[in-house]
C-alpha cells in the first residue's frame, strides 16, 4: 500500500501539483484557498470491503468542501461493473499495475 501511495505522490508531482497526506487521507491536493481540491484513496485489493471502505473514505473527507474531486486508486484488474458504479457516485477510478516493481498508472 505505501509503495503505491509513494508512486502516486510522484505521479501527482509530475502533473505539477503538490501532494499531501494525513493519517486519515492517503493523498490530497489543495486549491488556492487551502481547501481540498482532490482526495485520493489507495487500495491494494478489490474485494467488496476495500471498495466500500474507499468510497466511504473519499465521501466522508470531501463533504465539507465544495467541488472536491474524489479518486479511488485500484489495481487494474477491477471489474468494469465496479468502475461503472463508482463513477456513477461521481468518484473517479485511477487504475494501476505493478510491473517489475514499478507502479504504472493508467
Amino acid at each position: 500500500h505505501a509503495y503505491v501511495v509513494n508512486a502516486l505522490a510522484e505521479f501527482i508531482e509530475k502533473e505539477g501539483k503538490i501532494p499531501f497526506n494525513s493519517k486519515q487521507v492517503d493523498l490530497y491536493t489543495l486549491d488556492d484557498n487551502g481547501n481540498y481540491e482532490t482526495i485520493y484513496e489507495v487500495k491494494s485489493k478489490i474485494d467488496t470491503q476495500s471498495v466500500y471502505t474507499a468510497i466511504g473514505q473519499v465521501c466522508y473527507h470531501s463533504v465539507l468542501s465544495d467541488d472536491v474531486e474524489k479518486v479511488i486508486v485500484l489495481p487494474k484488474e477491477i471489474p468494469r461493473k465496479i468502475v461503472h458504479i463508482i463513477n456513477r457516485l461521481q468518484i473517479r477510478v485511477k487504475k494501476y499495475k505493478i510491473v517489475d516493481e514499478q507502479v504504472i498508472f493508467e
